[in-house]
């Protein structure tokens, strides 16, 4: 367990699936499908998603602002899943299911008026077993758009993270079981060093 959320469930109950080169399966091929977000988290849920050909991880460069941009969405669940949108800069802009559905496919267009990021995220609004958690979940990994070279800022989610790594600095210095005390100041520097990225998105 990689944090004390999960202890809602059992070891597993979430997963992240990362898409190495067909045919290929190295611990390098997912270190490096890891590394550049080629990736969907789920807890039983499986997605699919491209814009404009790029898959999750990927970098749309666009010339100008166009009125839309084409998506390709697919959904295969082992439970019935409420809700599969897609997600623009923190917003729905297109809700695709009708009905509950274990198995969907669409493609279509998705307005993209400014730079940032899209994800597909698949949802239910209640607990559906097999899937032991609070409700079923999945969501891809973004892919990220730039316009004529200008990439998307969000201060509020700078500063959130920000706040975010204070708290996990103020339990690290806290916490009392290090092996030594260099691999403390170690993980400590690299707090700061995150801080100090986000505070320059500011």
């Amino acid at each position: 367990m990689a944090n004390f959320a999960s202890l809602r469930g059992p070891v597993g109950m979430n997963r992240v699936y990362a898409q190495v080169p067909e045919g290929r399966l190295t611990q390098a091929d997912f270190v490096d499908a890891i590394r550049h977000g080629h990736t969907f988290a789920t807890n039983g849920p499986l997605l699919g998603f491209t814009l404009e050909g790029m898959q999750p991880g990927e970098e749309l460069h666009l010339r100008g602002a166009p009125a839309h941009a084409a998506f390709v969405a697919r959904l295969r669940s082992i439970v019935p899943v409420d809700h599969l949108d897609l997600v623009c800069n923190g917003n729905v802009v297109r809700s695709l299911l009708r009905r509950p559905s274990t198995h969907a496919d669409y493609q279509g267009e998705v307005p993209v008026g400014q730079p940032g990021w899209c994800v597909l995220r698949a949802w239910s609004e209640g607990a559906k077993y097999p899937v032991l958690d609070k409700y079923p979940y999945a969501t891809t990994s973004p892919v990220y758009v730039d316009i004529a070279g200008v990439t998307h800022r969000s201060p509020e989610d700078a500063a959130f993270f920000v706040a975010w790594i204070d708290r996990v600095t103020e339990a690290t210095t806290a916490y009392p079981d290090w092996n030594n005390p260099g691999e403390k100041a170690h993980v400590l520097a690299q707090l700061s060093a995150a801080k100090a990225f986000y505070l320059n998105m500011r």
